[in-house]
């Protein structure tokens, strides 16, 4: 009898590539009606810079290029924790010493003011903010709706002093998705917004990170799905999903008058794939393919070209599903589960393309999960500890209870042989 695959969700990640044709139409995009100060297109300064071939940096500027809670720096990753009620505060992993520590400097600091560089209150309505690491700065982003301040982006060195916002969205608008550091001074980041008819629209922005101002990049059409998933020097890598499967594309966000359909068009990024018998996944520098139809694991290193193929495992390893995971550098693994249930990784041979004997157990004890890499070093969180929030008392609690992310340090080489690091602890109140 045939054995039936499924595939698990599968987030794209870190995407490199080659220079690709810019893809861009004549037609001009039409702005919401209630985007007040939001300018369409490129302005002059990226139309010069397209026409005479410089292409702008992106730059990756917090975990996975998602609005989440770790952003690596240049010698460690900052972290917000909840630590005491009604805030939450930004910690970092110091990679030298191997000690995480609030971003805090001043003597007998308790750590829970807003007097303290490493609090941020939460004000009624708000959320947890999300951070990212960009040009000597930490940034801070919050997409509460409902809270007295509109969602916004703030700014502060990396010491946590000097706190400033630095733009504020409209009515009906908030921040999704991806976002990325973009030339000297820029974010780009996805928008979603409701115009004066309730029309609801998605659409990629560049935010100056000194004056706060606001550039359209691309309005994302409504015929499809349209999502923003990776990036790579000076282009961007888009997923559009419809009835007809999924496709990946390039697009060049310093070209003007971008056509997010013509991109599709022109510049597809692998075949249309059905997310069921054929996957795709973009892994730091590599297209990844899982293809139960032609039974293929490949990996392609869009810069180089380079392939590696590894051995599609029988139907006697009895395995439900199958995906390709880039671990980091050129070092892969098969994601799957064991007969009892857990997901596992399955170290592969990028010599000889087989399965290896070393099999990583992924526990809710053990994530097994890189937040960040630095030359031989490895940041990699283990797991979530459950703990009593600080001071609860004060704010007339009791039993209240948090839970605070716990990271390693290790080699890249003890990590793929598993032999352990350093266990990294949230320090001491």
């Amino acid at each position: 009898m045939s054995k039936k695959h499924r595939f698990l969700p599968v987030m794209a990640l870190v995407l490199l590539m080659f220079t690709v044709t810019s893809c861009a139409q004549n037609s001009e995009s039409t702005a919401p009606a209630d985007s007040v100060g939001i300018q369409q297109g490129a302005d002059e300064q990226n139309v010069q810079s397209d026409a005479q071939n410089s292409p702008v940096p992106i730059t990756h500027i917090t975990y996975n290029d998602t609005l989440g809670k770790w952003a690596a720096g240049d010698n460690g990753v900052y972290v917000l924790q909840d630590v005491f009620p009604a805030g939450v505060n930004i910690l970092y992993i110091d990679l030298a010493t191997k000690q995480e520590i609030f971003l805090c400097s001043a003597p007998n600091c308790k750590h829970n003011t807003p007097d303290c560089t490493s609090y941020l209150p939460l004000e009624e309505k708000e959320y947890a903010y999300c951070i990212a690491y960009f040009r000597d700065a930490i940034y801070l982003i919050q997409c509460a709706t409902a809270a007295k301040q509109s969602p916004h982006i703030s700014r502060m060195e990396i010491d946590g002093s000097g706190l400033q916002d630095v733009c504020f969205l409209n009515k009906g608008e908030n921040f999704t998705g991806k976002l990325f550091g973009y030339g000297d001074n820029e974010i780009l980041i996805e928008t979603t917004y409701v115009s004066e008819n309730k029309q609801s629209g998605k659409r990629l922005e560049r935010i100056n990170c000194s004056t706060g101002e606001r550039n359209v990049v691309v309005e994302y059409p409504n015929d499809s799905y349209y999502g923003l998933m990776a990036a790579v020097d000076n282009k961007l890598a888009f997923i559009k999903i419809n009835e007809t499967g999924n496709q990946y594309f390039w697009v060049n966000p310093s070209s003007s008058n971008i056509s997010l359909e013509e991109c599709a068009e022109t510049a597809p990024i692998g075949t249309l794939f059905d997310d069921k018998t054929t996957t795709y996944t973009i892994q730091g520098d590599y297209l990844c393919k899982v293809s139960t139809e032609s039974k293929e694991l490949l990996a392609e290193n869009l810069i180089t070209g380079q392939m590696y193929e590894f051995r599609y495992p029988d139907d006697s390893m009895n395995f439900d599903w199958l995906v390709l995971t880039q671990v980091f550098d050129d070092n892969f693994a098969l994601t799957t589960s064991n007969p009892e249930g857990n997901m596992i990784q399955i170290l592969l041979d990028s010599e000889t393309g087989e399965l290896t004997d070393k099999i990583y157990t992924i526990t809710k004890t053990n994530a097994h999960q890189i937040v960040a890499s630095f030359g031989d070093w490895i940041v990699y969180y283990i797991r979530s500890d459950e703990r009593l929030l600080e001071n609860q008392a004060e704010y007339g609690l009791s039993g209240e209870t948090c839970y605070l992310d716990v990271f390693g340090i290790a080699t890249k080489e003890e990590f793929l042989q598993d032999t352990g690091g350093t266990e990294v602890s949230v320090p001491a109140v």
